[in-house]
């Protein structure tokens, strides 16, 4: 992942550290297997959660857009 994103903009290195990047994706991928396929059960979803998990991905986005 980090390698793409690193290809994809040469310039995100400055931006952003390695360490950052990894606690960004790892939030958006929390459960992610698990909710993909079923397994999770839903009742446990915690809005807090969710909420972490979008910003995660806003800033992310945001972070390769700038």
């Amino acid at each position: 992942m980090y390698k793409l994103l690193y290809e994809y903009d040469s310039s995100l290195q400055q931006q952003i550290s390695k360490s950052k990047l990894n606690k960004l994706i790892s939030s958006i991928r929390k459960n992610r297997n698990e909710l993909a396929h079923g397994t999770f059960d839903n009742t446990k979803l915690k809005y807090s959660d969710v909420s972490r998990q979008i910003k995660s991905f806003t800033d992310l986005i945001s972070i390769i857009n700038a």
